[in-house]
């Protein structure tokens, strides 16, 4: 899989990183965070499986609730706290979840497909 990775001073909206097609910004100051960088290299993914994915992401808050769903679950395979991603799942993505759902759907207690 193809990616740049850039290292910035900053992030819009408190985020620690950002993905934009194959492109990924993560603060200097979590350069070394593995699962970060992991949850990026999802998006990315995303974006080789689906060239439209920008569109769909920005658009549809089902696609945008199982991409995010998926990033953060391998996230929390390399260690992450499982409060903190539910609290960034449930608060930063306008995706109407309380923290106990996205709490479940990080620890895959639902496949994908039911969300």
């Amino acid at each position: 899989m193809i990616y740049l990775k850039f290292c910035v001073d900053s992030l819009p909206n408190g985020f620690a990183g950002k993905t934009n097609a194959f492109v990924i910004r993560i603060l200097k100051s979590h350069k070394d965070d593995r699962g970060l960088l992991e949850h990026e290299k999802v998006h990315v993914k995303q974006f080789w499986r689906c060239p439209l994915h920008g569109l769909f992401y920005r658009f549809s808050e089902d696609y945008r609730l199982k991409s995010e769903v998926e990033a953060y679950r391998v996230q929390y395979k390399y260690g992450a706290d499982l409060d903190t991603l539910a609290d960034h799942l449930s608060s930063k993505y306008d995706l109407m979840l309380t923290f106990e759902k996205a709490k479940e759907l990080i620890k895959c207690l639902q496949s994908l497909e039911q969300i």
